[in-house]
């Protein structure tokens, strides 16, 4: 008898699925109009299948008003057509194989309308173009939170213990504001997003895929959060109120406003918060000098008070049909401040303590930025030819000042020490030009793509110590220096897009030259870190519709990393008297390759498995000298990385009222790194799993319940503990869905930590919490029409200071 195995099983079914495929090989094709038969592009097409309705496939007519479903299987379909300012049509029925829709001929909207109401329903995540979606708009745990908080519970995103952000292990983050640079440093940045309320955000976008005419920056992806902006003829307004309450108490208020004309569009916003909030931390470490141990066990209480203000204005101005004018202002100020204390004990091996530090830390930092942006495009055809030029000017100052005072004592209390005091000035300016010009250019089948563009830095910190001696603050000139760096950015690429009725393919090439200088001005002499260097990064995109089930891409692309301005200043940052941060004037770039392939299903499920290689990855690392016990922190280049990632996005409608929408993030780290001459192989396989629980109950209430969980991940020579947080909002909706109110609680069971433990050469720990429980109140009063994302000109730079 003649054995059947499992692989002639695999084969017989292939067989039979190929054969069928072929047979059932069938497409419908179909035209959009309006009533005066003038084709309509960007018309959304929904296929459905009879007699049960169900969606088969969306997607959007093309440049000729034409749309095609194709690899169909025989039966009763009908489409359905939706395009703003024109009402909802239903297509003819179509039977395949045999009778073709006829053309659907769409009717205007009455103009005396005064709002369109859309019900197509937005998925909380979707795909779209190399980039993940994270719709924030209707989230009601959102409420009370800023953007800072928002990128804490984004999959995949988390922070450190200095409220750094990490995105998949990197520390290394873009992050982008309407496409924008944010030239900060983690403070700044971290202030910045903070002082953006979640009201004025309708989504954030994780770019995991730049094309060419993307700055080359950013291996893990690049962060761009997206805010709100009225685009149709009237105006809209809102306005919003909250307060928070934890340990302390904490408010918020914003407003943003649109008013458009057929020729103008002026906008603006504006917001207020202030957040008291403190830090519990605590760290363990342990130096062991030939035998003598000694264990720092260091606590503290550091309360912080944070008073931000954000402003935006800018008006958009048609020259005429085809040209426009933008001119946009972004603001921000704010005063950071903290008072923190609390003892480091000193403890011998078996744990006892012999002595304790107390530590007093003050600081002030006031902020303040400005930016500005002109823009202008020019539509060259009704093909998509266009031309876009901009010109952008920065600027941000910061001027953080403070002390750190510490005395030792024996455990009665005795002096052992004399009290010692450090005053700290540490001024940072930095000012910014960016100029930029794109060409998109239509030749048949292929749309080119083309554009120059070049970027000019240039920071100041002049760091100045003063140490207490007989009373009297007196410069402490190694300690003290001024770093002046500049760099210069020049950056050019080509790119072609080729599609067939189901395969599209991009491939680019861009070139970057960057000069640097960085001037090192010390009482030890003066040193100049030059650099010149030109690199040539490729991207190639392949996007295939295997039918309308089934979509699949694949990319492939080179990125790069500069090192952050702040992490090449050789100043000392110092935490207590026994550590501090140091930069590095000798990193060099990190280069990487990223490969990724895409599948989704139904335009609804995503998965997503990606490999990115980096050479010179740059991360923390703790070196400690075991006779002062002095532990000193730096950025170092590693030898290589590996990162292997696999995504999945599975949203579920359990009934009409309950939708879940799910992420499960897996990826798997490896480092290779040498301190000293000790080489360490790192690597960890971690979990970021989330969910999004909303449920619709009857006259304008609905509730949300969140979740988010990371197992242990890797970040430089540390290994952060887990992860967790549960968050529970509700809504009710009045006066004809003008007024919101909404109540939320952010984690609810108290146990967001922020934790870890270094796995390379030292024995070290830390584990800080946050008051991160906390109850929120918000009101949102709309006016006029509706918000929807703002139309951004393309990503730029990313936040390197």
């Amino acid at each position: 008898m003649m054995r059947i195995t499992p692989c002639f099983l695999l084969a017989l079914l292939l067989l039979t699925y190929c054969k069928g495929y072929g047979q059932q090989q069938l497409k419908i094709e179909g035209l959009v109009t309006d009533q005066r038969h003038k084709p309509l592009p960007g018309v959304t097409i929904t296929l459905k299948y009879l007699p049960d309705s169900s969606t088969i496939a969306s997607l959007a007519t093309d440049t000729k008003g034409l749309y095609i479903f194709q690899l169909l299987k025989p039966g009763k379909y009908f489409a359905q057509a939706r395009f703003l300012g024109f009402k909802n049509k239903l297509s003819s029925i179509i039977i395949i194989p045999g009778k073709q829709p006829e053309t659907i001929i769409m009717e205007e909207t009455s103009k005396n309308l005064k709002e369109i109401i859309v019900t197509a329903k937005q998925q909380a995540v979707e795909m779209q173009a190399g980039k993940l979606i994270y719709n924030i708009d209707k989230s009601i745990t959102a409420t009370g939170s800023s953007a800072f908080e928002l990128l804490q519970r984004t999959p995949g995103i988390s922070t450190d213990q200095d409220e750094n952000l990490v995105l998949k292990g990197s520390p290394n983050v873009n992050v982008m504001i309407d496409g924008k640079m944010t030239y900060l440093s983690a403070r700044q940045l971290s202030s910045l997003l903070k002082s953006t309320p979640a009201i004025n955000i309708m989504n954030i976008e994780v770019i995991t895929t730049p094309s060419a005419k993307y700055d080359a920056a950013g291996n893990n992806g690049i962060i761009n959060i997206v805010t709100k902006k009225n685009n149709k003829k009237g105006y809209a307004a809102e306005l919003s109120t909250g307060i928070t309450g934890g340990q302390y108490l904490s408010n918020m208020q914003s407003m943003a406003g649109n008013i458009k004309t057929s020729r103008l569009n002026f906008f603006g916003t504006y917001s207020y918060s202030y957040d008291h909030s403190t830090f519990h931390r605590s760290s363990l470490r342990l130096a062991d000098n030939n035998g003598a141990v000694t264990i720092y066990d260091r606590r503290s209480e550091d309360p912080s008070i944070g008073k931000y203000n954000s402003y935006k204005a800018g008006v958009d101005i048609d020259l005429s049909k085809n040209q426009q004018i933008g001119i946009i202002y972004n603001g921000n100020t704010d005063t950071w401040s903290r008072d923190g204390s609390g003892p480091t004990f000193l403890r011998n091996a078996d744990n006892a303590a012999t002595a304790v530090v107390q530590n007093h830390n003050i600081t002030r930092e006031p902020n303040s930025n400005n930016a500005y942006q002109l823009n202008y495009k020019a539509t060259l055809d009704t093909l998509g030819g266009k031309i876009t030029a901009d010109a952008d000017y920065a600027i941000y100052h910061n001027n953080s000042k403070g002390t750190q005072d510490n005395q030792l004592f024996d455990l009665d209390g005795n002096q052992l020490q004399a009290f010692q005091s450090l005053r700290i000035s540490q001024p940072s300016n930095i000012s910014i030009h960016s100029v930029k010009s794109d060409l998109v250019l239509p030749l048949g089948k292929i749309k080119l793509q083309t554009g120059v563009k070049y970027a000019s830095i240039k920071t100041d910190n002049n760091f100045v110590y003063d140490s207490l001696i007989n009373n009297n603050y007196v410069i402490a000139p190694y300690l003290s220096n001024h770093f002046i760096y500049t760099e210069n950015v020049a950056a050019a690429y080509l790119s072609a897009t080729r599609k067939w009725n189901n395969i599209s393919i991009d491939a680019g090439l861009r070139a970057e030259h960057t000069q640097s200088n960085g001037e090192l001005l010390s009482v030890s002499g003066n040193t100049d870190y030059k650099r010149s260097y030109t690199n040539l990064f490729l991207s190639l995109a392949l996007d295939y519709r295997v039918n309308t089930t089934h979509k699949i891409g694949l990319s492939l692309s080179r990125r790069i990393n500069r090192p952050a301005y702040s992490e090449l200043n050789p100043s000392r940052y110092y935490f207590d008297k026994f550590s501090y941060y140091q930069g590095n004037p000798n990193l060099q770039p990190e280069l990487s390759w990223v490969a990724s392939v895409n599948y989704s299903l139904f335009d609804k499920y995503i998965a997503t498995l990606s490999y990115t290689r980096t050479t010179g990855l740059i991360a923390e690392q703790s070196i400690q000298d075991v006779t002062t016990g002095i532990m000193v922190l730096t950025n170092k280049n590693f030898a290589h990385s590996n990162l292997f990632d696999l995504m999945f996005s599975v949203p579920i409608t359990v009934s009409d009222n309950w939708e879940m929408n799910n992420t499960a993030d897996f990826y798997y780290q490896a480092y290779a790194n040498q301190i000293g001459a000790v080489e360490y192989n790192l690597h960890r396989y971690t979990a970021d799993l989330s969910t999004i629980q909303t449920y619709k109950l009857r006259d304008g209430f609905a509730v949300e319940a969140r979740a988010k969980y990371t197992s242990p991940a890797l970040s430089g020579t540390y290994l952060l503990r887990y992860y967790f947080s549960a968050d529970a909002g509700a809504k009710k909706s009045l006066f004809n869905n003008k007024l919101e109110a909404k109540l939320s609680v952010t984690d609810i069971f108290k146990t967001i930590h922020f934790w870890a433990d270094n796995v390379a050469n030292l024995q070290a720990s830390y584990n800080h919490t946050r008051d991160s429980r906390r109850v929120s109140l918000s009101l949102v009063y709309h006016f006029g029409g509706k918000f929807t994302n703002r139309e951004v000109n393309k990503l730029e730079e990313q936040d390197r200071l």
